[in-house]
């Protein structure tokens, strides 16, 4: 390739296109029309300094050298776009140079994340400080580090993974404190030995998760110290040499999630529970990877556990006949429930949930739940072939359920349950019915949330007696129903089966969203006065009416805006998603002056966004992947604080040159999103 020619001279190597399945030296990968090189391995050379490679400092978003000898390292700032960096047994001739300098005044503008270092000995990771503002990972693999708590000189961090790492201490380490706002959420220790978990306190005293993997650790007795952690994962390879239960019983803290066993790419392995003791009393959630059956009488000292998780195992419930009488949940992913006669002994058990694989059939067999079935309340079952399903009607207490049927008598008895509050139906039929089929929900009058899957057309008698019903999901064909008879709706979801414009009005509704088809046309939306969040995908043929109440609006089609009459009449419109949506030009918004946030992401070929200019109360706008290079008429919005400018004609340094406020700018491209205007509701039971 032409731009790596004088590296390929000047260090006698040859490079080569990336390919995942071939074992390559020197590799390049590029990306778009222009072949930008985004990424570069570079392995076994040694070179004087980084200037042969600073004419790819504004393409090359990854970087990795391996087994390499750089004398000075220092031009590593000027790569702009470089996000994450690889070394790899790699000696840096000025380290020492770079620490004396660490707080090095120069202004990095770069959007570096993720640091990975492998197989060498680390005196400083102080010397990243210049470029560690953005740094949110860092990841050490067969590495001796010194100076450990330099990790606190990161401001960003979220993640850190050591594996295989000695840390070693002197009474000449500077304990470095982490800003109180970092937002350090996760480090996970694999093949360690270490004397105790407090060891990493002073790094991550506000962490969520920690996972140990395959470490021998003398005490983790002092977790609690850990005051925001919600998850500890454990694998059988983890050995904790202090198992003495503990009797401190004072302290509120709680441990959410505690995980132990083998992930399924690994073979099964018995769990040491007794590795836990001194923690035990602090677990609410036990979580089995691999389950293998055991001897579970040591369960009696978790004094805090509500609920058990299974995954990828078998399970004979009669193993945790010790902790039975204080579960009040189980969960099974792609696991079975065996010696279900004992359930019996889950006197608090009222919420069971089975997640299966679509390739795994016949694993949740509803005959086996009868011991529970005058105490059940909550039970969801992801899977379409359910033994004994006709068993469901002997669940006389069940508030919340999420299941699938293939019949229709299967439905219509789920939905003769006078009990249920929360329902999520898939009607799973084949071949679809040609009529509408018509069900009566009559009985279903203490209902607050349905959600209906059926994809053919269908009848709701008795709809009207849903007086509680407050949130509706239909994907299928609603007839002959008068959703308008429902006087506490107030979250509506329609796929394109359904045409909105059929629907009478509904003045308590506050939330609709709409699944549309390409040919569909909404008419208007007048006959919901009160909607203050609307979200529109499939169609551009929009005319949402007088919506004064409307606050929040996302269209998900290609959209006209020379033409589009979708923001006539929605005066007091704060936020606005047009993402995707391949607008060419911003003129039409001019009418939306309490727009607060404005999301014009992957357009592609916005160039002039001097449209904006009446928005005086916008302050987040994301531009993100357009055609943009004059960006003046952001400086005449006062209460702007944060536009995404990534992904457009300009560089960052051309941007910021433009703004009279340059620190609103901000540089994310994908997966990052900097803002979400629409947050999507998901069932729960």
């Amino acid at each position: 390739m032409e731009k790596l020619k004088n590296i390929e001279k000047a260090l006698d190597i040859k490079f080569e296109k990336h390919k995942y399945d071939k074992d390559q030296t020197h590799t390049y990968e590029t990306w778009g029309e222009n072949n930008r090189i985004i990424a570069l391995t570079i392995q076994n050379i040694s070179i004087d300094n980084l200037d042969l490679f600073l004419h790819l400092a504004k393409e090359v978003s990854r970087l990795t050298f391996i087994n390499c000898t750089i004398k000075d390292i220092s031009d590593l700032i000027q790569f702009e776009i470089l996000r994450e960096f690889t070394l790899d047994k790699v000696t840096i001739g000025n380290i020492n140079t770079l620490y004396n300098n660490k707080d090095c005044t120069t202004n990095y503008d770069g959007n570096l994340k993720h640091i990975t270092i492998k197989n060498m000995t680390i005196d400083h990771l102080a010397v990243l400080q210049p470029m560690a503002k953005k740094i949110d990972h860092i990841f050490i693999t067969d590495c001796t580090i010194h100076n450990f708590y330099e990790v606190n000189l990161f401001p960003k961090l979220y993640d850190l993974r050591l594996k295989g790492v000695t840390i070693e201490q002197s009474e000449n380490d500077i304990i470095h404190k982490a800003k109180p706002d970092r937002n350090f959420i996760r480090i996970l220790l694999s093949n360690m030995t270490f004397d105790t978990i407090a060891l990493f306190l002073p790094v991550s005293e506000n962490v969520k998760h920690i996972g140990l993997n395959s470490c021998t650790i003398n005490s983790i007795k002092n977790v609690h110290q850990f005051s925001k952690l919600e998850r500890l994962e454990m694998d059988a390879g983890t050995v904790i040499k202090d198992q003495v239960l503990s009797k401190d019983k004072a302290t509120a803290f709680s441990i959410k999630y505690c995980i132990v066993g083998e992930e399924r790419s690994y073979p099964k392995a018995k769990v040491n529970l007794q590795n836990l003791a001194a923690i035990a009393h602090y677990i609410k959630s036990l979580e089995f990877h691999q389950y293998v059956p055991d001897d579970m009488t040591f369960l009696q000292h978790f004094t805090q556990l509500e609920k058990l998780n299974f995954e990828y195992s078998v399970v004979p419930i009669d193993n945790f006949i010790p902790i039975a009488p204080q579960i009040k949940e189980l969960y099974f992913s792609q696991s079975e429930l065996k010696e279900s006669a004992q359930l019996k002994a889950f006197t608090q058990l009222e919420k069971i949930i089975f997640f299966t694989n679509p390739h795994e059939k016949g694993l949740v067999d509803l005959k086996k739940l009868l011991p529970l079935k005058h105490q059940l309340k909550k039970l969801k079952i992801d899977e379409d072939e359910v033994k004994n399903i006709s068993y469901i009607k002997e669940f006389t207490v069940l508030e919340s359920l999420d299941i699938t049927v293939t019949s229709i008598a299967q439905a219509k008895s789920i939905l003769a349950f006078k009990t249920l509050k929360r329902l999520r139906l898939y009607i799973d039929i084949e071949p679809e019915p040609k009529d509408t089929i018509a069900i009566d929900v009559s009985a279903l009058t203490n209902l607050e949330t349905l959600e209906l899957w059926c994809y053919f057309s269908i009848e709701l008698i008795g709809i009207e007696y849903l007086q509680k019903l407050n949130n509706f999901t239909l994907y299928g064909n609603l007839k002959n129903t008068r959703l308008d008879t429902l006087h506490n709706l107030k979250y509506l979801r329609l796929d394109e089966d359904t045409d909105i414009n059929e629907i009478r009005s509904i003045k308590s509704l506050k939330t609709l969203v709409l699944e549309a088809s390409e040919a569909s046309k909404i008419n208007t939306l007048k006959q919901f006065p009160n909607l203050e969040n609307v979200n529109i995908s499939g169609t551009s043929k929009i005319n949402l009416g007088e919506l004064s109440k409307l606050k929040v609006l996302k269209v998900q089609w290609d959209l006209n805006l020379a033409e589009t009459t979708c923001f006539d009449d929605v005066p007091n419109l704060e936020k606005l998603d047009l993402s995707c949506c391949n607008i060419t030009h911003v003129n039409s918004l001019e009418k939306l002056t309490k727009l607060k946030v404005l999301d014009l992401s992957e357009n592609g070929t916005i160039e002039n966004i001097d449209g904006l200019k009446n928005l005086k109360k916008l302050e987040q706008l994301n531009l993100y992947s357009n055609k943009i290079s004059d960006i003046s008429v952001l400086n005449t919005l006062p209460c702007l604080t944060e536009v995404n400018l990534a992904g457009n004609k300009l560089d960052k340094k051309e941007f910021l040159q433009q703004l009279n406020k340059p620190e609103i700018a901000i540089f994310y491209g994908l997966p990052y999103v900097p803002f979400l205007i629409w947050k999507t509701q998901y069932f729960e039971l």
